[in-house]
């Protein structure tokens, strides 16, 4: 009898938990890695990217001031 509870989860550890607790870690492993590189394009001022991409020379000068002008509108 006590071999057929432990099967089910009940009194013997984590049981059914098991997965859960997996997942748990997982998430919580994955926010971490996540965090900077996410966070980064939150914060970023669509001034900069456009600054960003035009020093990278994505765009040209005519390009980057309409752009420009389209944002501070």
């Amino acid at each position: 009898m006590n071999g057929l509870m432990c099967t089910y989860g009940h009194g013997c550890g984590f049981g059914g938990g098991r997965i859960f607790f997996f997942l748990l870690i997982f998430a919580l492993v994955w926010m971490l890695l996540c965090r900077k590189r996410c966070s980064s394009f939150s914060r970023e001022h669509p001034e900069e990217i456009l600054k960003k991409r035009y020093a990278k020379g994505e765009m040209d000068a005519d390009a980057y001031k309409k752009m420009l002008e389209d944002l501070r509108k």
